[in-house]
């Protein structure tokens, strides 16, 4: 996962890192992720 949050605070950034794990671990797997304060991006790349 690619983290691109800098208008955040280092308390929310964590909080929001923690929450975006919790809630989408199951489609983070194996997939190329972009994570900003707005959104969280994830792409899948089949071979």
């Amino acid at each position: 996962m690619l983290l691109r949050i800098t208008d955040l605070p280092i308390d929310a950034k964590i909080q929001l890192i923690i929450e975006t794990l919790s809630q989408h671990k199951e489609s983070l797997k194996g997939s190329f992720s972009v994570l900003t304060s707005k959104k969280l991006r994830i792409r899948n790349y089949r071979l």
